[in-house]
């Protein structure tokens, strides 16, 4: 974990001076065998302006998205924005609402993690 929070988390890499691009992660799926691509972006309340640039980025590129909103507080003026401008570009949307957000930390304390072609952060997990 540690060596990933180095690349991807504000404290460790502040403003993403270390130009991470993207982070790539592997794991053997059947599901994701069809050419799904899932993106996870920073998304836009973030504290931190270029958290809100990165998302609006892949926009564009997808087929469908994947909206999650706290119930704690409800949705938000610049949520409610966001959801607006999202269904007049991309023709499928899903909602989560949710309370409490699970730890995924302990599932990288064993990834292989490289940094390849110097932007790109990639992690291999297995089954």
């Amino acid at each position: 974990m540690n060596a990933l929070a180095d690349y991807i988390t504000e404290s460790a890499n502040p403003g993403n001076k270390k130009r991470v691009a993207s982070l790539e992660i592997s794991y053997p799926s059947p599901f994701l065998e069809s050419g799904i691509i899932p993106i996870d972006t920073p998304g836009i309340k973030s504290t931190h302006a270029h958290n809100t640039r990165t998302t609006e980025s892949y926009l564009q590129q997808a087929d469908a998205a994947i909206v999650v909103l706290s119930v704690d507080p409800p949705i938000i003026e610049v949520e409610s924005q966001f959801v607006k401008s999202l269904k007049e570009d991309i023709p499928k949307l899903f909602f989560f609402l949710i309370r409490l957000i699970w730890s995924w930390q302990t599932k990288f304390l064993s990834s292989d993690c490289t940094l390849s072609s110097g932007t790109v952060l990639s992690c291999r997990f297995d089954s």
